[in-house]
């Protein structure tokens, strides 16, 4: 399944001058929209803009009731991989809490900040590593949105091009 979708509509929508030229540049003046397209590109699109403009009250609904569930599975997925890194760097938070607490309790957050270097510095490699498992995660979560919005779209009967 397909349905177009023209650059006129994101003029009419008032997308901003940057989303239009790309939209342009990647597609001309029309692109049929389906969901693996939606996939390959979503993430190069202002999506956010794309649901609260582009579709319907009942397509709207439709998307934010699958969002939910999409947020929900990357959190889960987020959490696992955040709690390794927590257990990583709790030898440093705990080194870090006791070096705050021996400031003055006049001290500036400026006097905090070798302080969070150094506490930066011993997580480096934890924070890498959450860097790295995360991106799949946050590629993935961005795809299936762009996916969910191009079914909406694609169905939507309350949008006419």
């Amino acid at each position: 399944m397909m349905r177009p979708l023209y650059i006129s509509q994101l003029s009419t929508a008032n997308a901003c001058e940057e989303q239009i030229i790309l939209f342009y540049e990647t597609f001309g003046q029309v692109v049929n929209v389906t969901v693996a397209g939606a996939r390959e590109v979503g993430s190069m699109f202002n999506i956010y803009f794309a649901v609260e403009n582009l579709l319907s009250g009942s397509a709207l609904r439709e998307y934010y009731a699958g969002y939910g569930s999409l947020v929900n599975k990357r959190e889960a997925l987020r959490a696992l991989i955040e709690a390794r890194f927590r257990v990583e760097c709790e030898p440093a938070r705990m080194k870090h809490i006791a070096a705050r607490s021996r400031l003055p309790v006049t001290a500036s957050n400026r006097d905090t900040y070798p302080l969070m270097a150094e506490y930066n510095a011993e997580c480096a490699d934890a924070q890498a590593k959450y860097n790295k498992e995360y991106m799949p995660i946050w590629a993935a979560f961005m795809a299936d949105r762009a996916a969910l919005w191009a079914t909406c779209y694609i169905t939507d009967e309350g949008v006419t091009a």
